[in-house]
Formats: structure tokens, sequence, C-alpha cells
């Protein structure tokens, strides 16, 4: 995972010149449009190290060794979430500074947004753990639980996200795809607004621009956060071994 958090931004930020390509006009532009690809190291992170390691005591019978000692199991789930959060969030930072050295080595500067960007990847790995974490505890096999994470941020919730916005011209300010945007918006200073049709060029396709905006999307990701580790808590406490 590490070799991965190192190799994605390198190859994002080589590609532009192996295929002979234009780098973006300023370094905030440039470090905002990889923040797509940070949520997928994040989502993989955390489906690796967070969605099995709850299933995997009960899957494959550790738990007989693990549950009976002097330890309750409130403090197991405890080390488990902090243990995932940590590398999910070590591994972000190696994005970020990857993405910061290339930005420097383009465009000679490091915008400081990239530190209020860096600092709101916190809350979004808590957020995603604690949902994995809660699949963990409801499925049955850690390969399911992996995938179902993996599937669920990568494809289902943007796809959710594209139809409420391309057909419904609507703002999906509730899911967390959307919310996860702040790491991208966060680059700009002032902060971007929503924006409606005609008072942007937007191309052939001139729509509603919706914006993440930081107060609201940290409420939720502390909403989705409580109540999916409160639920994943419960329900690892009370499962039993079959």
């Amino acid at each position: 995972m590490i070799a991965f958090a190192y190799v994605v931004p390198i190859l994002l930020i080589s590609l532009p010149e192996l295929l002979g390509g234009e780098y973006l006009d300023s370094p905030n532009d440039f470090i905002s449009s990889q923040m797509n690809f940070l949520t997928i190291v994040i989502v993989i992170s955390v489906s690796f190290f967070g969605s099995s390691a709850l299933v995997s005591e009960f899957h494959n019978r550790t738990g007989y060794s693990l549950f009976p000692n002097p330890i309750s199991r409130n403090s197991i789930w405890f080390g488990k979430f902090f243990t995932a959060i940590i590398i999910s969030f070590v591994l972000s930072s190696i994005f970020y500074k990857v993405v910061a050295i290339g930005a420097w080595s383009i465009y000679g500067s490091v915008p400081v947004e990239i530190i209020s960007s860096w600092a709101l990847s916190f809350p979004i790995v808590v957020m995603i753990t604690s949902i994995s974490f809660l699949f963990g505890v409801v499925l049955k096999s850690p390969t399911a639980a992996i995938v179902s994470v993996f599937i669920l941020f990568v494809l289902i919730f943007p796809m959710i996200e594209g139809i409420i916005v391309g057909f419904a011209d609507d703002k999906p300010w509730w899911l967390p795809s959307f919310i996860s945007k702040v790491t991208e918006f966060s680059m700009y200073t002032p902060y971007p607004s929503d924006l409606n049709p005609g008072e942007l060029p937007r191309g052939p396709f001139d729509q509603h621009r919706y914006v993440a905006y930081v107060d609201e999307s940290l409420s939720l990701m502390f909403a989705y956060s409580i109540l999916t580790a409160i639920v994943s808590m419960i329900l690892f406490k009370n499962k039993e071994m079959s």
C-alpha cells in the first residue's frame, strides 16, 4: 500500500510529460485535479485494513483465541479502528507529499492551501473507515467486505451523484462521495460556491456547478462516522462465533 500511495501520484504527474500533453495553468489547479485519485487511495487502504478487521475474527475463527482473553470487545474494536485510521491517513499523507513535490518541480511553488486540503482528508478517512467497519461486521467474509466497500465508494456513490446532478439537476449534498470533494475545492482561495447555469462558461453542457461546503461536509462526516461506528460496535459486541 505504501508503494501504491507513491506510484499513483507519480504516474499522474508523469503522464502529461510522457504523452506530450500540457500541465494545468496553476499549481492549485494541478493539485485539485489529483484529489479524485486521493479518494481511491483512501478507499483501497480502508478496504484492506478496515473492512476485514472485524469480520476476519469470525471468518478465520481467530476470535476463539482472542475473545476469551481479559479484554473487552469494545477495546478490540477501538484498537482495530484507530489502527486502520492511522494507516490510511499515513498513506493519504504520502499521496499529498508526492503531489506537493510534483507541484514544486513543475511550477516552482506549492500553494499553502494544500495544508487545509490535507487536514480535511483526515475526517474523510475517519468517515470511510467507520462505514467500512459497519460492512465488516455485517458481512460474513473479508473478501465480501473489501469488495463491497470498494464498489460502494468507487462505483455506486459516484454513479448516484452523476444521476442526481446530471438528470435531476439537484445537489447531492448528503452523499459521502460528494462531501469528500472538500479536499478538491479547498485548494482555491476564495472558496468556490455553487453556480447557476449561465453564470460561467461550461462548454456544451451548461449545468449547475455544485460545491461541497466545508462546514456542512464536516457535519455530515461527523454524523456518518458516529452513527456507523456506534452501530458496528454494538453489532461486533453482540455477534457470536458460529
